[in-house]
C-alpha cells in the first residue's frame, strides 16, 4: 500500500505542479514543466532523507523508483502533447 501513495502523491503533484506554473503563473515553457518533474522528484527523495534522519532509519530506494514511476506516468498524462 505504501508504494500506491509514492505512485499517487507523484503522479497527483506533477499535474497540479504543471497546471499551476503553466496556466496560474503563466510560466511559459520549458519552465512549468521542469519545475513540475523536478520539484516533485525533489520531494521524494527528501522524504527519504526525512526517514533516515527519523526514527525509523529507513531509506527505501524502492518508494524512490515507483516516485519516479509516479512522475513519469504524470508528466505522460498530464503534460506530454501527443
Amino acid at each position: 500500500m505504501d508504494k500506491f501513495w509514492h505512485f499517487s502523491a507523484s503522479f497527483v503533484t506533477v499535474g497540479a505542479a504543471y497546471h499551476f506554473g503553466a496556466n496560474r503563473v503563466r510560466l511559459s515553457e520549458p519552465w512549468p514543466t521542469g519545475l513540475a518533474l523536478g520539484g516533485t522528484l525533489t520531494l521524494g527523495v527528501s522524504k527519504e532523507f526525512y526517514d533516515l534522519a527519523g526514527p525509523s532509519r529507513h531509506f527505501s530506494w524502492k518508494d524512490l523508483v515507483v516516485d519516479a514511476l509516479g512522475v513519469c506516468a504524470g508528466y505522460f498524462a498530464f503534460i506530454h502533447r501527443f
